[in-house]
């Protein structure tokens, strides 16, 4: 160094001091740990909201298998308080119950087999149902898709 110069955060330049501009004042720090919260709370938010979405429909799928497991076990027929009932009539049901839970199927969309038994009373069915839906995460929408079924795999 040049004798009687001194450093101390400043530049001497031909006799003027120039003052280092790596320095940022504290103001400017707080305007940016402001920025940085705001934008960590919106990508959160969005995340929170997507989860939502996302948990509801699967949650309503859940409700919706567990129907499909109690109709096509048809506990009522095994000991004589109800009818056997037709496969329209079960996809009827299947329908409905669907419907209960927010879900819209047309008949198409549900696979119904009858499942032998000794006696025609003790039968049970086979049900399963395809299904798509949309899930709207504010910035796109996706299509989750749903297949639930009963317990017995085709016949």
């Amino acid at each position: 160094m040049v004798a009687g110069t001194t450093f101390r955060g400043n530049i001497r330049e031909s006799g003027r001091v120039l003052e280092s501009r790596s320095a940022i004042s504290p103001s400017r720090i707080q305007v940016i740990m402001k920025i940085k919260v705001l934008l960590s709370l919106a990508v959160l938010t969005l995340i929170v909201a997507a989860a939502w979405q996302i948990g509801g429909a699967e949650i309503a799928n859940l409700n919706f298998r567990e129907d499909i497991r109690d109709v096509a076990a048809q506990a009522g027929t095994h000991i004589g308080y109800l009818s056997p009932m037709s496969e329209d009539q079960v996809t009827q049901l299947v329908i409905q119950k669907a419907g209960d839970r927010g879900i819209t199927l047309a008949a198409e969309q549900i696979t119904v087999k009858r499942v032998p038994a000794q006696r025609p009373e003790q039968s049970t069915w086979y049900l399963a149902a395809d299904y798509s839906v949309p899930v709207n995460l504010g910035f796109t929408t996706i299509r989750l898709h749903f297949t639930p079924a009963s317990e017995r795999n085709g016949m």
